[in-house]
């Protein structure tokens, strides 16, 4: 029960935090306190449900994985939040038609500061014992879910991006840059991952399906507009992932030396 209550408060902050920082950034700080021009308003009710849920489900994940994050105490939470909030940067940085580089700078604070302040509430659900990581072969696998992520992204662009509307030197910048941030996220996992093959598959793919579909729902909430070709994005990622995941497996099974139960 007690761990039960340090995740719900721990969610509930979390997503309060979210929530300030997304009116702060997006509306003047004083405009915010005057009583008769709330800016609370503007939040549809899916967006505190959704990222309630998401923060829920990520923090669950971290107690079943921060006794392999190789730190201390504090910094167990603070390396899982930056390490999503390392692939969320990379797929908020899209290029669109209209490039504003103060709304770029704006987004980044909108993640950044919550998710930080969440790994610090993490560090309460951390232990003590502090996990010694030594790269193996297989961190080589950063490569393979690279290219996955990249050649599945292409054929999601190809089937939803209108043609006129592809910027190819950003969006080929963009497409190395995040496929290089996914890849070491998922890489590391994967080379630190001392579970058996099945429970290693089994923690991937629930890192991605929190990953790229809470990212996804989250960016539905704060646009307000359900794009299906968004979800199929997703589920493109996934399975990048997840085909990534079993090649490595294959590659780099005499670094792994995991069983099959």
């Amino acid at each position: 029960m007690k761990t039960f209550l340090k995740v719900v408060w721990i969610s509930l902050l979390s997503t309060v935090v979210k929530l300030l920082t997304q009116v702060l950034v997006d509306d003047n700080f004083l405009a915010f306190l005057k009583l008769d021009n709330p800016r609370l308003e503007v939040f549809h009710y899916n967006y505190l449900f959704i990222n309630i849920v998401v923060f829920v489900v990520l923090t669950i994940v971290f107690i079943y994985v921060k006794k392999y994050i190789p730190a201390h105490k504090l910094f167990k939470g603070v390396i899982y939040s930056m390490s999503i909030t390392l692939v969320w940067f990379a797929l908020k940085f899209e290029p669109t038609i209209d490039v504003d580089f103060i709304g770029y700078f704006r987004k980044i604070l909108i993640f950044f500061i919550p998710m930080l302040i969440y790994g610090i509430f993490l560090g309460y659900l951390s232990s003590e014992r502090s996990y010694r990581y030594q790269p193996t072969d297989a961190f080589l696998s950063a490569f393979i879910y690279f290219f996955a992520w990249v050649i599945l992204r292409i054929i999601y662009l190809l089937i939803d991006v209108n043609k006129a509307d592809l910027f190819v030197f950003s969006g080929a910048v963009w497409l190395i840059m995040s496929g290089a941030a996914i890849g070491v996220v998922f890489g590391l996992l994967f080379d630190m991952s001392k579970l058996s093959f099945k429970k290693t598959v089994f923690w991937i793919f629930l890192m991605a399906v929190i990953i790229f579909f809470g990212y996804y729902l989250s960016e539905y909430t704060i646009d307000k507009i359900l794009n299906p070709y968004r979800f199929l994005a997703a589920f493109l990622d996934i399975a990048a992932i997840m085909l990534a995941t079993l090649i490595n497996f294959i590659v780099f099974k005499d670094s792994k030396k995991l069983t099959t139960v």
